[in-house]
């Protein structure tokens, strides 16, 4: 028994019992068990709609010192983009590739990205990428972070039709507008 006699095949009672567990669910009714989705799937929580530049950081969750310096280096630039007065989110979900969040940003219309990975961290660079159509090679460039960084992503928002400086005058507004109801408020609450 288990041995191949002149080419027949082996008895395997494992695969026998499970093809009758099978065939008696089929028959009794049972619904088959759903399969469980990829650990990979899109996530649909990230915040899109005020971002106009994302920064990934691409590390191995394993090289724990790598990844700790790539997210200073990337908190560093949210940092710097947001004083310069660009809407930024950094995608740090550590159970998503590198290229599924590429692909999930592009989908969701923000073309401009800034990549960090661990040689760009240890050395003050980053990538800017400017992606095309979902699916298309991103045109990109390596810069200085402290020097050319700022200058480089608004070009590149310029580029991609995104104009910073209609934001910047809108929140000006609103907070010019902002300031005046205050005011009118006091004065209001003064003379009564």
């Amino acid at each position: 028994h288990g041995e191949d006699s002149g080419g027949g095949k082996d008895y395997k009672p494992q695969k026998f019992k499970r093809k009758v567990y099978v065939e008696h669910n089929i028959q009794a009714g049972v619904p088959k068990p759903k399969k469980q989705k990829s650990k990979h799937a899109t996530p649909k929580w990230r915040p899109m709609e005020k971002t106009q530049v994302v920064i990934i950081p691409i590390y191995w969750n394993t090289h724990h010192t790598e990844k700790d310096g790539v997210m200073k280096a990337a908190a560093k630039v949210e940092g710097i983009l947001a004083e310069a007065g660009i809407e930024t989110s950094t995608d740090a979900a550590n159970q998503y590739t590198p290229g599924q969040k590429m692909k999930y940003w592009e989908t969701a219309g923000v073309r401009v990205r800034v990549e960090l990975g661990p040689k760009d961290a240890q050395n003050g660079t980053a990538v800017v990428a400017l992606s095309g159509e979902p699916g298309t090679v991103a045109q990109k460039k390596t810069v200085n972070v402290v020097t050319q960084l700022v200058r480089e992503v608004q070009a590149t928002l310029k580029k991609a039709g995104i104009d910073i400086s209609q934001k910047k005058k809108e929140e000006g507004d609103a907070g010019a507008a902002d300031a005046a109801g205050a005011e009118g408020q006091a004065e209001e609450a003064a003379a009564a």
